[in-house]
Formats: C-alpha cells, sequence, structure tokens
C-alpha cells in the first residue's frame, strides 16, 4: 500500500470514528478492575534488535479485592534483564493513582548509523548494563477517558564493551558508570470503549520527556511525542485501528560538534600500523558522526523493535525526528468472558485475535524530508486475551526481511517494557 492511500485512509476512517464523539461512548467493562488473577509462568521473550531470553514471570493482579497489581520477571539469553511492577496504587480512589518499578540489565544492541539512508550492514555492537527505578503520578477522570501524568525516572549504566561490525573490541573505551535521570509528563484522552481492548472511538496521547544527561559531551534536549489512534468497528467484535505518531526533538542546550575534542571525550584511538587500522579508523569516524549530529538536532524516539515498523529491529532507524503511520486490522474469534482456575494460574479467558498490519514511517535530521523515504512493514499476528494482559505474537516482513515477535499488550504505545521512557 503506497504511503499516500495509507494516509487517504488513514484520514477517511478517522472523519469517520469521530461521528462517535456526538455520541456518549459506554465503557464495556470496569476500568479499575476487580477480580483476582495470578499467573505463574515461563517467558520466552523475542525482541527485534536484542534476541531471545528465557526465564519466569510471577503477576498478581487486582490484590486484596482492589486495584493493584503485581509483576516480577527474570529473563536470561542473549540479553539479561530482571524486576519488577507494582502498579495501581489508589492515592485518591479511581482519582489518583501511583505506579512505582525497577529493572536491571545487561544487553548487547546493535547502534546503526543515523537516518534512512543507512545500510543494514553499517552498526558498531553496544554492550551495556544498567539499572533503572521509575515512578509515575496519574490524575484521573471520568472513568479513565482523561488522564495527565508526571514520571520520573532515575539509574545509572555504563558502556562494558565496544565492537565494530567485525567483532573486533576497541580499547581504551569509558566503562565508568554514568547516572541517568529522565523526566515525562503527558496527558491521555482516551475517548474509547475500553482502555485495554478498544473497539471503536479515539485516543489521543501527548508527551514531553526530557533526559537529564551528565555529559559535558552531549546536547540537552527534550522530545515531544504525539500519538492519535481511531477505532473504527468491523462487525459486533472486530476493528480496524488507524495510527498517526509524531516526535520531535528540541535542542535546548547545544553541547560541542568538534570532532578532535569529542575524539579525545570518546577515548578512542586508532594505531596505523595496527593490521585493523582501517575498521578501527571508519568506526571512530561513526562515533564521532553520531555524536555531532545528536548534539546538533537531537535524537527522537526511533522506528523498529516491538512498537512501530515492527519487521526492522529496535533502534534501526532514529534521527531529530519521526512520523509513523500504521493500519491494523483486528479480527476477534470469540468474545467471552471465562474464568479459568488452575494451580499455576487464575483469571478471566477474554478471546483470541488473529490481525493484519500494514505500516509505514520515517526519520529525519531536517523535518521538510520526512516523506522522502519511508519505509513500510506488513505482517500478521496472533493474540490472546485475558483480564489485565494480552498476548500477541507478531511477524512482520519488510525490506530487509522479516521479525517474529512475542510480547505484551499491543503495539504502538508510548509505553513499553522495552522502552520505558
Amino acid at each position: 500500500m503506497t504511503r499516500i492511500t495509507l494516509f487517504g485512509l488513514f484520514i477517511i476512517l478517522l472523519t469517520t470514528s469521530m461521528s462517535f464523539s456526538s455520541y456518549a461512548i459506554d465503557r464495556r467493562r470496569d476500568q479499575f478492575g476487580r477480580d483476582f488473577s495470578y499467573y505463574i509462568y515461563p517467558i520466552a521473550s523475542t525482541i527485534p534488535g536484542l534476541g531471545t531470553a528465557a526465564g519466569a514471570g510471577f503477576s498478581v493482579l487486582n490484590m486484596a479485592d482492589s486495584d493493584v497489581d503485581f509483576t516480577g520477571f527474570y529473563l536470561r539469553g542473549d540479553f539479561d534483564a530482571s524486576g519488577f511492577v507494582l502498579l495501581d496504587l489508589h492515592l485518591i480512589p479511581e482519582t489518583l493513582v501511583f505506579d512505582i518499578g525497577r529493572y536491571d540489565y545487561r544487553v548487547a544492541t546493535k547502534a546503526y548509523t543515523r537516518g534512512m539512508e543507512s545500510e543494514e550492514d553499517e552498526f558498531i555492537f553496544v554492550e551495556v548494563e544498567g539499572d533503572y527505578l521509575i515512578g509515575q503520578m496519574t490524575f484521573s477522570l471520568f472513568d479513565r477517558m482523561f488522564e495527565a501524568y508526571y514520571r520520573y525516572g532515575t539509574g545509572k549504566n555504563r558502556l562494558i564493551s565496544l565492537l565494530d561490525k567485525e567483532g573486533e573490541k576497541f580499547e581504551n573505551t569509558d566503562t565508568d558508570w554514568s547516572d541517568q535521570r529522565l523526566i515525562s509528563y503527558g496527558g491521555i484522552i482516551d475517548w474509547t470503549d475500553d482502555r485495554l481492548d478498544p473497539r471503536k472511538g479515539v485516543r489521543l496521547e501527548s508527551l514531553r520527556k526530557t533526559p537529564d544527561i551528565e555529559d559535558e559531551l552531549s546536547s540537552k534536549y527534550h522530545v515531544d511525542e504525539t500519538n492519535l489512534t481511531a477505532y473504527v468497528p468491523i462487525g459486533e467484535i472486530s476493528t480496524l485501528a488507524l495510527n498517526y505518531y509524531r516526535s520531535d526533538a528540541v535542542v535546548y542546550d547545544k553541547a560541542t560538534t568538534d570532532r578532535t575534542e569529542i575524539q579525545n571525550r570518546l577515548g578512542i584511538f586508532c594505531d596505523p600500523g595496527d593490521s585493523a587500522y582501517q575498521q578501527c579508523s571508519e568506526t571512530l569516524e561513526y562515533n564521532i558522526d553520531r555524536v555531532v549530529a545528536n548534539n546538533e538536532h537531537g535524537t527522537a524516539t526511533s522506528l523498529g523493535g516491538t512498537q512501530r515498523l515492527r519487521s526492522y529491529p529496535g533502534g534501526r532507524f532514529y534521527a531529530g525526528h519521526t512520523v509513523f503511520y500504521g493500519a491494523e486490522a483486528r479480527w476477534n474469534l470469540s468474545d467471552v468472558n471465562e474464568p479459568f482456575d488452575f494451580w499455576i494460574a487464575r483469571g478471566v479467558h477474554t478471546g483470541f485475535q488473529l490481525a493484519a498490519f500494514t505500516e509505514q514511517g520515517a526519520v529525519a535530521d531536517d523535518p521538510a524530508d520526512l516523506t522522502e523515504n519511508m519505509k513500510s512493514s506488513h505482517g500478521v499476528g496472533f493474540r490472546i486475551l485475558m483480564s489485565g494482559v494480552i498476548v500477541r505474537l507478531d511477524w512482520a516482513t519488510g525490506d530487509e526481511g522479516a521479525q517474529t515477535q512475542l510480547f505484551i499488550n499491543y503495539a504502538w504505545s508510548l509505553f513499553s517494557v522495552d522502552s520505558p521512557g
């Protein structure tokens, strides 16, 4: 489907869905769940760009006849991660809600060249580890149809190793621990029939996140995100979802773009007498280019991974600005509300779902160039819907091949486990 066709379809269906605004949309179920559930489950997580890891998780939903949820997880494999989240602590019932979570990680990711023109084999390997604590306060009204929130994250991380694409390790890189802080605030207008699994209506989300970077080598900037999704019913229980997303970085305190100063701070030097000198020089130039561009333009939210352009690995495309369009048909095979109770799981099963989706997006440092070279993903999915959680298995294909991912909840989120900013 061409970009013009997809955009035209989005506008038509968004206009159609907006007709719902002249009527009061009733929620299909309680948005502050009360049904007690628990799950002990093995985890085999596949995240494009990170790989596969296995482990276990434990979730308890709606504890002690309340809306409070707890989840803990432990994963080991191509990447390591563990942590917990405690959600929906009501300081004022159904009005002021507090969430908190903590996780640690050790991952080796491919860092690609900036922009849409980068080739699939233009990357370096970056191995990092860290831990993070995040808390959020949410003010909620009208059965969660309006919410405003403030999120604060703090932690530390460090570079373990930096390797070129041939796997050669660079010496003398800075592996000291550095502090991280991220402040985010935003709001949601959710004119739909359900927060978790909407079938009709419109949802508008707006977010500003400000990384607090204690590194004189990096510019200070904030990122503004807008996420608009329309849900158009298909028959009685299925829906067509249309998504528009925009992310823009705004630099407000610019750091150096002097290449010599950046190289000295990076601590990467290439020996002309070394047989790997050419590869070292190419990787050094790549790193300097990346820092210069980030300091000049900032870096908006990337495309690829579990949320947008699902056929590409996480972080595949990034620059100062991002735009994205998506369409996803969701066919619910059943509409049930069946309690189940096994010794390792208890909850309410609400149905199975098939999906087909198409996505297009682009990044650019100049926003005028965003429509010049858009990339596409197309795919299908299968989902298991339960009270409080959706388990999705998606397969997507694009110009660089196919990706399969097993993940929690629908795509197109501003906040997910693998991108908690």
